[in-house]
């Protein structure tokens, strides 16, 4: 008896040695192979007492009948626990444990059908024992497929199988004792060469497919990857790399139709200002602290606009606001709002305090309106306002 789970823990040392993913699925084809023949093994052994009825007493059958039944419930409620481990990850010593009971019910569970063979006065019908006899070498074969996945589980049940058959032999005059013998060691010998050589290659099959899965999770994660790099680099391409604005030409591509009807509606503002002196502060100051005004007057005006509207670098030290489902109104007032705020702004602090200015122009996009032509109308009041003294709104 020590052998068995010196076998065990042989069977169990080599599967040590397959990937953790390969050894829950493992335990977990075998789960569900185990509970699928438990719930359906019924027809097989009802099969069984309808051919045996009128045969042997009736007290016999039944009793043998309530024992496979309550055997088969037993190894279908050990395959349910064993479902639950595998379904967790980790927890080897729990599977491990629950594998060890599965086998020890499959035992008991082949006991059950192959103690038909020691019915009393069954033997004495040599037709109708033989055919129980290759009733259960059906059974052993069909548990070739479904317990392959475990050795020792297989093992188990074929020999729970055919322990009566010998038991029979040496009990009772069988007419056929070789041919008894020599179905319990084909029956087994087949469990051996057919059960290894099926799990081979199910564990093979297994390790493809895990590797195949793992791949492709490989690609989806590169898959994204690669789409967030290309979000990043079309958002890059589209904004200024000093201000982080809209550049002109993504500005442009909001401006056409019917993208621009969408975001800005039919009748839309356009405020472009130029920086006043900006010249002068890149020649006094240096370019280090232009583009610190850039930024800061950028930041400055993002931060006055509303969510619908939107802000681009024109070019230079110019801006363009486009102000969304906006009448003249409401551009002229956005425009003060701004120009009041920038020149509120501090772009250096104490004592290097610098503060800048602007010249706006503005215009009204309504529904035929050219947009080049709307844009220069901007861009003309923009100088208007230049010539008038700059930090003024023109219209």
């Amino acid at each position: 008896m020590r052998e068995v789970p010196v076998l065990l823990n042989r069977w169990f040392l080599r599967m040590a040695r397959e990937p953790e993913e390969v050894q829950r699925a493992a335990a977990h084809q075998l789960a569900a192979r185990a509970r699928m023949s438990a719930s359906t093994s019924f027809t097989a052994y009802f099969l069984q007492a309808l051919v045996l009825y009128g045969h042997v007493a009736d007290r016999v059958l039944w009793g043998w009948l309530l024992l496979l039944i309550a055997a088969e419930a037993v190894n279908g409620l050990m395959a349910v626990r064993l479902a639950r481990h595998t379904a967790q990850t980790g927890f080897p010593a729990q599977r491990r444990r629950a594998v060890h009971r599965l086998v020890l019910t499959l035992f008991c569970s082949g006991s059950a059908w192959g103690l038909v063979c020691l019915m009393p006065g069954l033997h004495a019908q040599n037709q109708l024992f033989m055919f129980n006899v290759l009733f259960l070498v059906v059974v052993g074969v069909i548990s070739v497929h479904n317990l392959c996945l475990s050795w020792p589980a297989l093992v188990a049940f074929n020999v729970g199988l055919m322990w009566p058959l010998l038991v029979a032999e040496a009990a009772f005059p069988v007419a056929l004792p070789l041919a008894l013998v020599a179905t319990v060691v084909g029956q087994m010998t087949m469990v051996q060469i057919y059960g290894r050589t099926t799990r081979h290659m199910f564990l093979q099959s297994m390790r493809a497919h895990l590797a195949t899965e793992a791949m492709a999770a490989q690609l989806r994660q590169k898959n994204e990857d690669l789409t967030q790099a290309l979000a990043v680099i079309a958002e890059m391409a589209d904004l200024d790399p000093l201000t982080q604005c809209l550049n002109r030409r993504a500005l442009m591509r909001h401006l056409q139709e019917p993208v621009r009807h969408q975001r800005f509606g039919t009748c839309f503002g356009i405020v472009l200002l130029d920086i006043d002196h900006f010249k002068q502060i890149n020649d006094s100051r240096g370019h280090g602290v232009g583009d610190q005004v850039l930024v800061a007057v950028a930041d400055c005006l993002r931060s006055h606009l509303r969510v619908q509207d939107c802000l681009a670098r024109w070019g230079g030290e110019e801006f363009i606001c486009l102000l969304a489902d906006a009448d003249g109104a409401t551009v002229q007032a956005m425009a003060e709002r701004l120009r009041r705020a920038l020149a509120a702004t501090a772009i250096l602090p104490p004592p290097a305090e610098l503060r800048v200015t602007a010249s706006f122009g503005l215009a009204l996009c309504r529904p035929g309106y050219p947009l080049d032509a709307v844009i220069d109308q901007a861009d003309q009041a923009m100088y208007r306002a230049k010539n008038a003294g700059r930090n003024r709104v023109e219209a």
